[in-house]
């Protein structure tokens, strides 16, 4: 079975409950308990509790990742991105890690508390852009490629990040509060 997230309406969490909608209005998903966040990737939806991470396609749940050691302590703000190539980010405490495979890979470490992300995207040549609000000294806007690790951009603030994306031509795609657009093309 598969959840059909073309029509998906919302996808939310309350309570450590997860609610599914559609056109025809919200319902409860019983399991697993504990959700703390919740997102759509394919025609499945990835949800995370304390420990792990879980795979719902609409009838069962099955166990996508255990999370890393000290992941399920609390962090704040958003803590799971599934991206434009499938790449699975969460947030933790120790800082942004993405799966790789069967295993999870630190990306940008934390320092003396969680980072507080304000997006996170990445194309599907695995390019990408992250903006950190928190903590001081991590704070701006994070670049890599597929082969490199996220390095903090010089030249501009990622608290003035306004908007992220990725364009028709599949670049991606940062505007700041000065409307700079800083613009990653093939790798550059």
């Amino acid at each position: 079975m598969s959840i059909d997230t073309n029509n998906l309406v919302g996808l939310t969490t309350k309570n450590k409950k997860l609610f599914l909608g559609n056109t025809d209005g919200f319902n409860e998903i019983k399991k697993p308990p504990g959700v703390s966040e919740a997102i759509a990737m394919g025609n499945k939806i990835l949800v995370r509790n304390s420990t792990e991470l879980s795979e719902y396609d609409g009838k069962d749940f099955r166990l996508f990742a255990a999370l890393p050691k000290g992941a399920e302590e609390k962090f704040e703000g958003q803590g799971l991105w599934v991206t434009k190539n499938g790449n699975v980010w969460i947030n933790t405490r120790q800082g942004l890690y993405r799966r790789e495979g069967r295993e999870w890979q630190m990306k940008i470490h934390a320092s003396w508390r969680d980072c507080i992300v304000h997006s996170l995207i990445e194309d599907k040549s695995g390019q990408g852009f992250s903006s950190i609000g928190m903590p001081f000294d991590r704070r701006g806007l994070w670049e890599w490629n597929d082969h490199t690790l996220p390095k903090v951009n010089k030249t501009t603030r990622g608290d003035w990040i306004k908007s992220m994306d990725i364009n028709g031509d599949g670049d991606v795609v940062a505007i700041d509060q000065t409307e700079e657009v800083l613009l990653r093309c093939g790798g550059r």
